[in-house]
């Protein structure tokens, strides 16, 4: 999770370097495989990094934080359940019958994935060594070893920019000096990029994350937490912090940061990092902008759907009565919302009656300004959460006589209240008959939780290997008047521009018509745009980088631009939209029955959540095309490449 050109200086272990088939492998890739906890093995690597930091960071780590934990991965599969078994068996506190010895006990040594026991280290490549046992002597002898800090290290990129990374604030400003009016970005973790996708970066690019007087927190009358800070030392600072007089509140902060992204995220993102994408893109619902209560799609790795705040200060301590009151609301439009007027109504008025609760309420929906946010939820939704979130705060802060016990669990939080999850398994098999239908490891599990099996991302570079880019469109109907692609086809390291008339064989990649696929797709569209961002043309170039810079250049005219129906039950009313696929003839049963009941339900989308994206390399060989694609369809895609190339199958 950090740019290549900001490790300098750091000691990196991948997965291969914990365990593999050659050295041995590590208990967790073990334990993971043995226990069935992966499947197509995209995500194992990461889910093995993801808990050995976790138990070298905490050695006594519970079965409960391991959970909390893993909110970085992704599994699409397999499901949690054999991860998690598999996991909780490094904890502290799992049941006895399913321990394995320490893991810090164990001391793997990477060389040979066997126990350590600190012997003949000579005969291997590198072992084991504590910062204390290091002399440096024989440095230029050694593979590695502890890097001295530089003033500035300087790298020069391929595509022309230049890397800096600084270890002083005075050294920024030196580059500032030196590089005069040049285009400059300030990074420290580069997190934002996920969220905020970077099409160009500017010319030079000044790596501060090594800059320490940039980190750290001062206390006196107050906490001031310094901007290069990471998320994840704040969250040590707060909690050491929390434990001085008068601050004992920061725990609450605390609480609400553990909430923002995760682990990995937080290891290197900077508190300076989070605001200034705020800054740059208002629509961003920064839980470090705002230090609110939240509610989120997820219970980790999410941003905010709503989160808000509220201060009520009562006449007295008895009285329940309002003096004054502040409620924030946060992710409902590009800034931040203040309910004035609700604020200025609950003035004066007892704050726990349904009274007060329902005319509170009713003042505050229609108040409320909530901007549409694709892929948000609607409106609606967003504002119906935010009125919960207000009810919510109340039933926390409402003494307990004056809550009905139906309704005192609304104030519950469910997130840091649960248990650690359960989950049973239950599956007959005729021992009789074994090795037939036992249950036995994947045959390539290891090479999977190792990191060794091949995906295709993983695939070696060919020689002439060319890259590919969608052109795609801009409006989401019309009409196609022309395409320009003269300016991405004079962009250094473009190989060529196709479109529909290109293709050779069917302009789709639809299978034959059945009740599944009613209706066929274009490859590339000949004419009419049928939905936003449609692919119009590919663009071909040396490298992905410059692939899909040159496909933003490609511009196309249209015409009969309207407005897209966006809405099921608008386009199903449209006659014009509704095609008849199949007719089934009346039968004599049924005309017995008595009651006729009608209803609609409605099932919304879902925004996909990936993991692998989708890829594919092709070769061509002496048969004809070798196709390496991530599908979990490959007879399908075979199909449709036949079909659009005009090729047998078999080739």
């Amino acid at each position: 999770m950090m740019p290549v050109t900001s490790c300098h200086g750091l000691e990196i272990t991948t997965i291969e370097g914990l365990g593999n088939r050659k050295k041995g492998y590590h208990p967790l890739q073990k334990t993971l495989a043995e226990d069935h906890g992966s499947q197509c093995g995209y995500c194992s690597p990461g889910l093995v990094m993801s808990m050995f930091s976790l138990v070298k960071t905490n050695p006594n780590i519970t079965m409960l934080e391991i959970e909390k934990s893993l909110g970085s991965n992704v599994c699409r599969c397999t499901g949690f359940r054999p991860i998690l078994e598999a996991f909780r068996k490094f904890a502290k506190d799992a049941p006895k019958q399913i321990t394995l010895p320490d893991i810090e006990d164990l001391h793997i040594c990477k060389k040979t994935g066997e126990e350590c026991d600190k012997s003949n280290c000579e005969e291997r490549e590198w072992c084991f060594v504590d910062k204390e046992e290091c002399d440096k002597s024989n440095c230029e002898e050694s593979e590695w070893c502890f890097v001295d800090k530089e003033d500035i290290i300087e790298i020069k990129l391929k595509d022309g920019r230049l890397w800096v990374r600084v270890q002083e604030v005075r050294d920024i400003f030196k580059i500032f000096d030196r590089e005069g009016d040049s285009s400059y970005m300030l990074i420290h973790g580069n997190t934002g990029k996920g969220v905020f996708p970077i099409d160009e970066y500017p010319r030079l690019l000044i790596d501060i994350s090594g800059v320490q007087e940039l980190k750290g927190y001062v206390l006196d009358q107050n906490l001031i937490i310094k901007a290069g800070t990471t998320l994840t030392e704040f969250l040590e600072i707060l909690k050491t912090v929390a434990k001085s007089e008068y601050f004992g509140y920061l725990d609450k902060i605390h609480a609400h940061i553990l909430k923002v992204a995760h682990i990995p995220v937080r290891n290197v993102a900077s508190i300076a990092g989070n605001l200034m994408l705020k800054n740059q893109n208002n629509s961003f619902s920064s839980d470090v902008f705002l230090l609110l209560e939240t509610v989120m799609p997820r219970s980790q790795s999410a941003h905010a759907l709503i989160n808000a705040g509220f201060l009520y200060k009562m006449k007295s301590a008895t009285s329940n009565v309002v003096h004054t009151a502040r409620i924030v609301f946060g992710a409902l439009s590009p800034s931040f919302v203040r309910a004035t007027v609700t604020e200025e109504f609950l003035i004066g008025k007892k704050l726990f009656t349904n009274e007060t609760l329902k005319s509170a309420l009713e003042k505050l929906e229609k108040e409320l300004v909530v901007v549409e946010n694709p892929p948000e939820p609607s409106v609606e939704y967003r504002k119906k959460v935010a009125l919960g979130l207000f009810y919510k705060g109340l039933l926390q802060l409402a003494p307990a006589n004056v809550v009905d016990g139906r309704y005192r669990s609304g104030a519950i939080n469910l997130h840091d209240s649960r248990p650690v999850s359960r989950a049973v398994q239950t599956f007959e098999t005729n021992q009789t008959i074994w090795p037939v239908n036992q249950p036995i490891m994947q045959v390539d599990a290891l090479l999977k939780t190792s990191g060794e099996a091949f995906f295709v991302d993983d695939l070696p570079k060919y020689l002439n290997e060319v890259f590919c880019a969608l052109a795609l469109s801009t409006v989401a109907v019309g009409d196609i008047v022309s395409i320009d692609a003269s300016k991405a086809l004079e962009y250094p390291g473009v190989i060529a521009f196709y479109t529909a008339k290109d293709i050779p064989g069917i302009n789709s990649f639809i299978l034959p018509l059945n009740f599944v696929f009613i209706s066929s797709e274009e490859v590339f569209s000949s004419g009419s745009i049928q939905y936003y961002n449609q692919p119009i043309g590919v663009i071909v170039a040396e490298t992905r980088a410059i692939a899909e810079r040159a496909a933003k250049l490609v511009q196309a005219t249209y015409k009969n631009i309207k407005d897209p129906v966006v809405d099921i039950k608008e386009a199903k009313n449209n006659p014009e939209r509704t095609t008849l696929f199949a007719e089934l003839n009346a039968t004599d049963e049924g005309e017995n029955v008595e009651e006729v009941i009608k209803g609609s339900n409605t099932i919304y989308g879902q925004y996909h959540f990936s993991t692998e994206t989708l890829t594919t390399v092709i070769k061509p060989s002496e048969h004809g095309l070798d196709v390496y694609t991530s599908t979990h369809w490959t007879e399908g895609i075979q199909i449709m490449i036949a079909k659009a190339l005009k090729m047998d199958q078999n080739r």
